[in-house]
């Protein structure tokens, strides 16, 4: 009896928390393919992306005066795997950026007199907020507990506010914004997560 009546009290919330957000419900996201592979090959730097597909993915490598050495974009293909030969390049600290569609990889490295050094434990990998629309339904994705606060913000051309979604502390965000009341036109979406802030534009 107390197991049905806990259903039950869990059905009603369910209930209750769909009728508050019947144009915010949960957006469903694909994980696979997001690892990047880096490791040190004497003074060379190997990066294995594995398949690439349906994306755009860039590569940079920086120094530690942030100046661009190395900024190269990966289309579709699938087995990529690259070398860069950093024997050239004077000793020093520099960093490796890998940004694919949903995450982005950042591995710092020392060239020395005697080679290339890097630590797993100084690789950085954060996913960063991806946005779909189709079908006057815009989805919305943070994963992984990256930031804390987000906030999404839908504007129109003229900059005006016409949505606003906040979440404290939250874990990973995935929801999805039915747009079919709004009218047709170029519209400006804004995620604030933690320190960072991402924009994308749709048409309607």
């Amino acid at each position: 009896m107390k197991k049905s009546f806990l259903f039950a009290l869990a059905f009603v919330a369910t209930l209750f928390s769909t009728t508050l957000s019947a144009n915010v419900v949960e957006s469903s996201f694909d994980l696979a393919g997001t690892s990047v592979k880096i490791s040190a090959a004497q003074k060379g730097i190997v990066v294995n992306l594995g398949s690439v597909q349906k994306e755009t993915v860039t590569i940079v490598i920086k120094d530690a005066d942030d100046n661009v050495l190395i900024n190269e974009t990966v289309k579709e293909t699938q087995n990529f795997v690259k070398r860069y030969n950093m024997s050239q390049m004077p000793n020093g600290s520099y960093t490796l950026t890998v940004t694919k569609k949903t995450i982005r990889t950042v591995q710092p490295f020392e060239v020395t007199k005697d080679g290339l050094t890097m630590t797993e434990l100084e690789k950085k990998e954060k996913f960063i907020p991806v946005v779909n629309f189709k079908e006057n339904k815009l989805d919305v994705n943070v994963l992984l507990g990256n930031y804390n606060n987000i906030t999404v913000t839908i504007t129109d051309n003229e900059g005006r506010k016409v949505k606003q979604d906040k979440h404290y502390v939250v874990l990973d965000l995935h929801k999805r914004y039915n747009l079919s009341d709004l009218p047709n036109g170029v519209y400006i979406i804004e995620v604030m997560a933690g320190d960072e802030t991402f924009y994308q534009t749709v048409v309607k």
